[in-house]
């Protein structure tokens, strides 16, 4: 018995030695051949070093000795070689599902692109870097993955990778040409894993501890982001973000904190789910705490954010050369282009569409520059937003705020309620808490004279031509305290409840009737269109030709028929209303 067990484990033995040594010799060849493949479409001109493959009984190492491959690249001009001065080896145990990877020298990655120069080093200490996969290595459908060709490289991420860590100290990138910093961060780690089980699972992990970013990473990118290849995966990115990344200059934000857990899920149809477990960023000019969950369906999405942002001064600063520098010629920001423009959305959305991109297409950078809001002033603005939207294939849709929630040091607003469009027609129910409303006002105001001074834009109400003067925002000031369902009790705050049925066109506001309401407004948006014409004659009569073509008298008697006019106006509006 005992000869038997004897012979059945030298046999074993020597079966496992034949698969490694087959398993060696297979990979080693793979290795080769992918090589030779990239050197005949032209994508790699030459290639040195040794390929030794170690670590047998237990342990599958492939050891590459002072490699260096020289890339030729066929749509841009420029070429590159990619070396190590040292030894790197890829290390897997065959009975465990892990990769590792280590190097004892430097990555070097020397050339040129167009006619920028670099010779970029790769430094760090207790650099790891290795793959969890989902199964053993000797398993028959890891091999037949590594070495089919047949299969796609999705299949291969999602199918046999479940997750890809990387960690450093001490990290560090230098163009050696000049001696100038990429990249240099004092601890890091990133973490991506994978799975697919009828819907794809993507989660993404990284912290990095004090990492700065030096100018020259501007200009590598922005060579690196002309090469044909990249400049066309670019144009898949919407034109607002990417023209963002390419103006913003990353070592302006100094020294970086960043700790972030994120998860992705996309199924077969696109659905997406992006949850949030964490984002935290903070650097000299921001503190960005952010967290929550985002769903994107066919004809539904909902929304589940809590946020805490401070930005400082220099935010202020750096935004406004950023706007100054920025191209935006094909500046789009249009949202729900898909609903009605009946619709309360579009009623409230396409003015901003038309404000914004007024703004933005002003050629004049020096006037961009006003445009910038001073949120530094605000302190730290916290929001919370948990909502729902629903739209049906006839464009009608329902959404549901069940919280909505923006808070600063100066003031903060609270609202609750439900949107529905139906056949066009508009129905809601909203309520608001204002907290400091007046001081909410003035700081608004002075942002959107800043704006109307500097672009010539005036800010429209009813279709007529409005800039807000001291009267116009102690209106607005009125007109909150007016419709708040507690007007004796505060004059800074307020809480006001809008409810509008389908059948109406104005809605119910406060303790006024729907009828109240349209009389109440209706006298606001006329006493604002009044002191807009009061201040055009004015100007008129002001003005020194005219003064000396009428007298005093004459001036003050047309003021008087003007205001008359309008009294009369406001009366008989009230008197129709009743």
């Amino acid at each position: 018995m005992k000869k038997i067990a004897l012979i059945f484990i030298i046999l074993l033995s020597i079966i496992y030695t034949a698969a490694w040594f087959i398993v060696a010799n297979i990979t080693e060849k793979t290795i080769h051949k992918k090589i030779e493949e990239l050197k005949s479409d032209g994508i790699i001109k030459s290639s040195s070093g040794n390929i030794d493959i170690t670590g047998y009984p237990f342990k599958f190492m492939i050891n590459l000795e002072y490699p260096n491959i020289h890339f030729t690249p066929k749509d841009h001009v420029g070429s590159y070689n990619l070396l190590y001065n040292g030894n790197v080896k890829v290390i897997l145990s065959l009975f465990s599902n892990s990769v590792k990877l280590k190097t004892d020298g430097n990555m070097h990655l020397k050339g040129y692109i167009n006619n920028y120069n670099f010779h970029i080093v790769s430094s760090g200490e207790d650099t790891n870097f290795y793959i969890k996969l989902y199964d053993f290595l000797l398993s028959p459908k890891l091999i037949n993955n590594f070495i089919s060709s047949s299969d796609s490289m999705e299949k291969i991420f999602f199918g046999v990778i479940k997750y890809i860590h990387f960690s450093s100290h001490n990290l560090k990138l230098i163009n050696k040409t000049n001696n100038e910093l990429i990249l240099n961060v004092e601890d890091g780690y990133a973490t991506l894993s994978t799975k697919y089980n009828d819907e794809y699972r993507i989660g993404y992990e990284e912290k990095d501890v004090n990492a700065e970013f030096g100018p020259e990473l501007t200009l590598l990118w922005n060579n690196i982001s002309s090469i044909p290849k990249i400049k066309n995966m670019l144009t898949q990115i919407p034109y607002n973000i990417q023209n963002y990344f390419s103006a913003f200059k990353l070592h302006e934000l100094g020294v970086i904190n960043y700790d972030a857990k994120i998860n992705l899920i996309i199924d077969k149809t696109k659905n997406t789910e992006l949850y949030i477990d964490k984002f935290l960023l903070k650097n000299d000019i921001e503190d960005i705490n952010i967290s929550g969950k985002i769903k994107v369906f066919n004809d539904r999405a909902s929304v589940d954010i809590n946020s805490k942002i401070h930005f400082n001064e220099k935010w202020y600063h750096i935004m406004q050369k950023y706007i100054r520098s920025a191209d935006f010629t094909n500046f789009d920001v249009s949202f729900f282009k898909k609903s009605n423009k009946n619709s309360i959305i579009s009623s409230v959305i396409l003015p901003i569409n038309n404000f914004m991109n007024t703004l933005l297409g002003n050629n004049n950078p020096n006037t961009r520059a006003y445009y910038i809001p001073r949120f530094h002033e605000m302190g730290p603005v916290i929001t919370r937003i948990n909502a729902q939207y629903k739209r049906e294939e006839n464009k009608d849709f329902d959404l549901e705020i069940n919280n909505f929630e923006l808070s600063t040091k100066e003031f903060s607003i609270k609202a609750e309620g439900d949107f529905k469009n139906k056949n066009d027609i508009d129905s809601y129910k909203l309520a608001i808490d204002l907290t400091n409303y007046p001081t909410m006002i003035d700081m608004s105001t002075k942002y959107l004279n800043r704006i109307a001074e500097s672009a010539n834009y005036n800010f429209l109400i009813s279709g007529k031509e409005l800039t807000i003067t001291e009267k116009t925002s102690i209106r607005i000031k009125k007109l909150m305290q007016d419709i708040s369902s507690n007007p004796e009790t505060s004059q800074i705050n307020a809480e006001i409840l809008a409810k509008k049925e389908k059948s109406d066109k104005y809605p119910e506001v406060g303790r006024y009737s729907a009828k109240e309401f349209k009389r109440i407004w209706e006298d606001f948006k006329s006493r604002l269109i009044f002191e807009k014409i009061e201040n055009k004659v004015n100007d008129y009569l002001n003005n020194k030709v005219i003064k000396n073509k009428i007298t005093e008298d004459t001036a003050k008697n047309i003021s008087s028929v003007i205001d008359s006019l309008f009294k009369n106006a406001f009366k008989k509006n009230e008197q129709n209303s009743n």
